[in-house]
């Protein structure tokens, strides 16, 4: 992995999508099941955790739980591609697998977005409050709130920009991170600076990924009513364990966490 991180590093768009849509076929009812009880677990997390204000619930259910959920997708596919034992209980395995690291380096990268958003974006958000709130008691029109809205979006366009710039600079590098972490055992640190170090090498071919990512999901829930998601969100996270794949040049003749971990 050290010679990795040193030498220059690449990925295949093409590769990638296909990839994620041939892993997808492979198990379809698997992925689509698990899909359905991973909605449901962070429904009901979400729904306990509104009780805490500030949202303060919905970043522990997404430090907590959603990172360790959505890495099932890509231990499961592992475990296929590996011909290792592909029981549902797999797609749980994330928490017994270095999980202490991988909420630490969850909540490194909370801790940076949370940062960012006081100073760029919270001190304009309660004027957006205090309008929403002005039509919810009918003192404001509906079209005066969006005329309101414009306003203040064109007034402070610079710290929104900034956040967003911001936001997707951490979710480009740091995308990798809790692979290394389960897959490869890392530290939370080794994992952030192992994702950084080579998604920095890719960067803008990883933003594009990002786009055609997006565009996917999104114009097929259009095009069938939501019901497509429950498909595409689990081909595009076996895309980004594609990425990986190919980005860590990992070896799926030598699994790379300890078997103990998987079966």
């Amino acid at each position: 992995m050290e010679d990795r991180l040193k030498s220059p590093v690449t990925f295949s768009l093409k590769q990638t999508i296909s990839n994620g849509f041939s892993h997808f076929g492979n198990n379809a009812g698997a992925y689509v099941g698990y899909t359905f009880v991973y909605g449901l677990i962070i429904l009901v997390a979400s729904g306990i955790g509104s009780a805490i204000p500030l949202n303060i619930g919905g970043y522990i259910v997404k430090i907590m739980l959603s990172n360790a959920l959505v890495m099932g997708y890509a231990l499961y596919c592992h475990n296929y591609v590996v011909n290792q034992t592909t029981d549902f209980g797999i797609f749980f395995s994330a928490f017994r697998t270095n999980y202490t690291q991988l909420v630490v380096a969850n909540g490194a990268l909370m801790l940076i977005l949370g940062i960012a958003s006081a100073l760029l974006i919270l001190p304009y958000s309660q004027e957006i409050v205090v309008s929403y709130e002005a039509v919810i008691n009918r003192t404001m029109d509906p079209e005066d709130f969006f005329e309101e809205l414009t306003a203040i979006f064109s007034a402070h366009a610079g710290a929104i920009i900034g956040y967003f710039v911001i936001a997707t600079v951490i979710q480009i590098l740091y995308l990798l991170t809790n692979y290394f972490i389960v897959f490869f055992d890392f530290g939370f640190w080794e994992a952030l600076e192992a994702s950084r170090i080579l998604m920095s090498k890719v960067f803008f071919k990883a933003i594009l990924l990002f786009v055609i990512m997006s565009l996917i999901l999104i114009l097929g829930s259009i095009v069938t009513l939501g019901l497509g998601a429950i498909i595409l969100y689990p081909a595009i996270m076996l895309m980004t364990y594609s990425l990986f794949e190919q980005i860590a040049v990992f070896n799926h003749t030598e699994p790379a966490i300890e078997d103990e971990l998987i079966v």
